[in-house]
C-alpha cells in the first residue's frame, strides 16, 4: 500500500462492512445515493433516478453536459449546466418545475458552482471573482455573500444550510447562509472530498478513501482500490462507490 501524508496520529482499522453489496452500473458518471435510497446517475444523453426497479430520466442534456448536481433536498434537485449557464430544479420525479439562465442576467455572475440553500436560494460560485452569491429564485436577485476570497478555492461542497470549501494552500471553511466564514482546519493533499460534518471528511489520497479526523489529525483507511475518475457518496450511514462500471453499496457509520 502507498504511504500515507504524514500526521501525527494513524489509525489503522477493519471497517465493520454490514450488507456489503455490488453490483454492475452503466453510467457514464455516478452522483450519489439520496435519503431514500435512490441512485442518480448519468447514462448517454439521459439524467437518471433509479429507485429500486423504477426509472426516472431527465432528457435534456443534448445541448450541455452536466456540470454539478445536487440531491441534498430529493424533492429539489439541481443541476448546473456550466457551459450553457443554466440552472434547472427538478422534482422528485425528474420534472423540470424551473429554470433559471444566469447569461441573461445583470450583471453577469459566472456560475461555476451550485447547490440548494435554505429559504428558496440557490448558492452560486464564481471561480474568476472568487466570492461566494446567494441568489433568490423568488426575488429573481443576487446577493454577494462573501468577499472576494484571498486564496484560490480548490473544492467547493454545498449543504442545506452551509457551504464548505477549501483554498489552494488547502485550509478548510466553512460559511453559512448569514456569510460567517469559520476556518476548520488544514488538510493533507487530496484527489477528491466529500464533507461529513464541520470535523470529518472523507478524502481520496493516492488509491484509498480515508475518513479523515480534522482535529485530531487521525486517518481510518476506509476502502482501498480507488482510481482517479472513482467517484462517492454518503447519506443516511450508507457509503456508495462509484469505480469502472461497478458500485460498491456499504453499510457503515461514518458521521
Amino acid at each position: 500500500m502507498k504511504s500515507l501524508p504524514p500526521t501525527l496520529f494513524i489509525l489503522f482499522f477493519s471497517l465493520l462492512l454490514v450488507g456489503q453489496e455490488k453490483q454492475s452500473l452503466d453510467a457514464y458518471h455516478y452522483y450519489g445515493q439520496d435519503s431514500y435510497k435512490a441512485i442518480y446517475y448519468q447514462q448517454g444523453s439521459n439524467f437518471i433516478k433509479q429507485e429500486g426497479n423504477t426509472i426516472y430520466k431527465y432528457s435534456n442534456l443534448s445541448d450541455s453536459s452536466i456540470s454539478k448536481v445536487d440531491i441534498s433536498n430529493p424533492l429539489r434537485i439541481v443541476l448546473l449546466f456550466e457551459n450553457t449557464q443554466k440552472i434547472v430544479v427538478l422534482d422528485n420525479k425528474l420534472n423540470e418545475i424551473q429554470s433559471y439562465f444566469f447569461s441573461d442576467k445583470t450583471p453577469f455572475v459566472a456560475v461555476n458552482d451550485t447547490g440548494y440553500a435554505p429559504l428558496n436560494k440557490l448558492w452560486v460560485f464564481e471561480k474568476s471573482s472568487n466570492r461566494v452569491y446567494l441568489y433568490d429564485t423568488r426575488r429573481d436577485q443576487l446577493e454577494k455573500l462573501t468577499p472576494i476570497l484571498t486564496s484560490k478555492i480548490c473544492h467547493f461542497q454545498t449543504s442545506l444550510d452551509q457551504i464548505y470549501f477549501v483554498d489552494e494552500n488547502y485550509d478548510w471553511y466553512s460559511c453559512t447562509i448569514y456569510g460567517e466564514i469559520d476556518k476548520i482546519g488544514h488538510l493533507p493533499r487530496f484527489k477528491k472530498m466529500l464533507v461529513l460534518d464541520n470535523k470529518i471528511t472523507l478524502l481520496h489520497i493516492n488509491d484509498n478513501l480515508y475518513k479523515y479526523h480534522v482535529y485530531s489529525k487521525k486517518f481510518d483507511l476506509i476502502y482501498e482500490g480507488l482510481k482517479d475518475d472513482s467517484s462517492f457518496y454518503y447519506s443516511n450511514q450508507i457509503l456508495t462507490i462509484f469505480t469502472g462500471g461497478e458500485l460498491t453499496t456499504i453499510n457503515t457509520k461514518l458521521d
